[in-house]
């Protein structure tokens, strides 16, 4: 197998490789897997899962060592550039452009397992924190990868889909999302961890320079053109592997109805259509030579835990400027779609542009 490829900043960050896109290249051997791609491009989640973003080490890595996690009112609070922010769930929503809440609840213990019946899950549903590949046909088997490569903090192949992330899946394929956004955040909470025994292993680099994207109300000083990367894709080698185990071969594919109908939605007024779009000039951030000028460090004020099923209105707090309303913001040239990753980057490899001179990496195997 090859290796898991890891990146390491000179500071001796580890960008671990999750928040991935899903691989999406239609090729001959891989045609089984058509429909679930042209599901993921179309569905609800599709932003999320394929907005491109030139990501940065200088503003992840002060997000990272800056953030806290708050459990109790959900948001997480980090510094951008000296500047102090604090964001809610309804912020989240908004970057990510998750779904509105369309039902009341999150999905039952029933509703799981009725899920799972209907798409031909072949093994026990007795524990559904441990729902694995081996009961899964081929094509969602495929579909849960990709699922996980970008929600999770997981950072190896699939091989079963925790609580949380069943939870998600569900939504996704029932079409019924309540609280989506509160869901990923207590994902990116979880893997902060304590702020004082944080480790310097990175995940969910590419939502965090959305969200430094989404709150900052100018465009981002870079002072180290070089610390650019591109995001992570999932490996063109896990749909080879898929079909080479061949897990449930001989059980029929059931397509549920929200996949028959997003498939059917035209690209043109689809959410998004994006397939490994080409790079263009970056307009979200400006670089400069020069480290920008020291910030006098504003004061914060707490954001109230927000309400079940609230709007995208919420504010970003932030005190040295007017707060910019989560529902109204713009991303300038990123919102629009226009950075786009590498489409010689089909095997979910990095581009020439790495962060460091220093990689490492790790073997990787797919589980039979």
């Amino acid at each position: 197998m090859a290796p898991i490829v890891k990146l390491m900043s000179t500071g001796g960050f580890i960008y671990e490789k999750n928040n991935s896109f899903p691989f999406v290249v239609k090729e001959s051997p891989n045609r089984i897997f058509f429909k679930m791609m042209d599901f993921m491009m179309k569905c609800k989640l599709s932003y999320a899962m394929f907005h491109s973003t030139p990501l940065y080490n200088e503003i992840i890595e002060e997000i990272w060592t800056s953030c806290e996690y708050s459990g109790t009112n959900c948001t997480l609070q980090f510094t951008i550039q000296g500047n102090e922010y604090i964001v809610n769930s309804d912020v989240l929503q908004a970057c990510l452009h998750l779904p509105e809440n369309n039902c009341s609840a999150l999905p039952t213990y029933t509703e799981m397992i009725n899920m799972l019946n209907s798409i031909n899950y072949s093994l026990h549903t007795d524990n559904l924190g441990k729902i694995i590949r081996r009961g899964l046909v081929r094509e969602y088997s495929y579909l849960a990868d990709a699922f996980i490569k970008v929600f999770s903090g997981k950072i190896s192949n699939f091989d079963a889909l925790t609580n949380s992330m069943l939870i998600l899946f569900t939504m996704l394929l029932t079409d019924r999302y309540y609280n989506c956004s509160t869901q990923l955040m207590y994902e990116i909470g979880a893997k902060l961890g304590d702020k004082a025994n944080r480790k310097k292993n990175i995940y969910y680099a590419r939502f965090l320079m959305m969200l430094a994207n989404h709150v900052s109300p100018t465009p981002l000083v870079i002072s180290n053109p070089v610390s650019r990367f591109d995001c992570f894709v999932q490996e063109k080698r896990v749909l080879t592997d898929i079909l080479r185990l061949n897990h449930n071969g001989d059980v029929p594919v059931v397509y549920l109805p929200i996949i028959e109908v997003t498939t059917a939605i035209p690209a043109s007024i689809a959410v998004t259509s994006t397939v490994l779009p080409n790079p263009v000039a970056v307009e979200s951030v400006v670089v400069t030579q020069q480290a920008p000028s020291p910030t006098t460090k504003p004061k914060s004020k707490k954001s109230s835990k927000p309400a079940s099923g609230a709007s995208q209105k919420a504010p970003i707090v932030k005190s040295t400027t007017q707060p910019k309303g989560s529902g109204a913001g713009v991303l300038r040239g990123e919102e629009r779609g226009e950075h786009k990753r590498n489409p010689k980057d089909k095997e979910g490899k990095m581009s020439e542009i790495q962060p460091s001179p220093i990689v490492s990496s790790q073997q990787g195997t797919m589980r039979e």
